[in-house]
This record gives structure tokens, C-alpha cells and sequence, in this order.
């Protein structure tokens, strides 16, 4: 599972346009032109629509679900170049969907993201691990049939050597002189 640089969420003021609400982890910086860049592409048009939505920018991969006319927010999650936001678009309207319901308590979320980053990371950890050692067992099994190769490589030889041997012999005198 890829593991996401950060997530924000804007809020739309009809007075000051957008504002980043809250964002993790605190350090992570995009700057208010970027984020604008992104909220006015992603809701041109018919606003009254929830969209998902997926740019690229600076190394970035940015997976971004707007709430439409009614809630005007959006959560923005920023992912590392390699990885492909299609794969949190569920997760994402769900979360935002939750926040949008109170379902989240905004004072606790920056402690439950916190958790969630370090989960995700103890499981990309625990995968690469896995994967280490799937990897060992490929190449042992793989040493076993390069032996197993050699072998009936050399089996094969003598097999032909022995053919060979028969019919350039002389059967009547055991000779392979004629």
C-alpha cells in the first residue's frame, strides 16, 4: 500500500476564497497558489457535482474529492510520484464524508492521522520484509534448479556419449576401428 505524503483540507469562504482548515503533517508545504490552482480546476463547472479528481505536479501524485455545492470543502491527499491515487479514491470520499458528518472530531484528527501514517508505514514496513524474504526463497529455489539443470545437463551428455559409443561399435567384434 503506497503511503501518502500528507493530506489537507480547504474550506471555501465566500469572503477570503479558499483556506487550508488543517493539514498533516504540520511541515508539509504547498503553497495557497498550488492549492487554489487545483480547488478552481477541480470545481469549474457544474459545482453542484462531488467530484473526485487526480493531478500531478512537482514529483507529486494529488488525489482530491470535492463535496459539491453543498459542502464547498475538499480533502486534498498528496502521494509520492509512483503512486496512483485511484487507489485511495474510496478511502478518501468516505473520509471526507465522515469529516463533512461530524462523524470526526476535527481536535482529535491530527492524532488519528498520525496513527493511521504510522500504521501504514509499520504495514509497507512488514511488506517489504515479506517480500525480502520471498525473495531469498526465490533465489534459493532457483539455485536448487540451476543444480537440478546442471545435472540432468550432465546426465544428458553422458546419455549421448553412450549413444554415440553404440552406434559407432562394432557389435561382432566390440571394435570402433571400421
Amino acid at each position: 500500500m503506497p503511503i501518502p505524503k500528507g493530506i489537507i483540507w480547504l474550506k471555501w469562504d465566500d469572503t477570503m476564497g479558499i483556506l487550508v482548515d488543517w493539514q498533516y503533517p504540520q511541515i508539509f508545504n504547498m503553497s495557497i497558489n498550488e492549492l487554489l490552482a487545483i480547488y478552481t480546476s477541480q470545481t469549474m463547472g457544474n459545482t453542484a457535482i462531488p467530484r473526485f479528481a487526480i493531478y500531478a505536479t512537482d514529483g507529486l501524485q494529488i488525489a482530491s474529492y470535492f463535496g459539491g455545492e453543498i459542502h464547498k470543502d475538499m480533502a486534498i491527499l498528496i502521494l509520492n510520484e509512483d503512486e496512483d491515487p485511484k487507489l485511495f479514491k474510496d478511502k478518501l470520499i468516505q473520509f471526507y464524508h465522515l469529516v463533512i458528518n461530524g462523524q470526526v472530531n476535527k481536535n482529535s484528527l491530527e492524532s488519528r492521522i498520525q496513527d493511521l501514517f504510522n500504521i501504514v508505514e509499520e504495514h509497507h514496513q512488514e511488506n517489504q520484509a515479506r517480500l525480502s524474504s520471498i525473495e531469498k526463497r526465490f533465489d534459493t529455489y532457483l539455485e536448487i534448479f540451476k543444480d537440478f539443470i546442471e545435472i540432468l545437463d550432465k546426465r544428458m551428455k553422458k546419455l549421448e556419449n553412450h549413444i554415440l559409443e553404440l552406434t559407432t561399435t562394432c557389435h561382432k567384434c566390440d571394435r570402433n576401428d571400421h
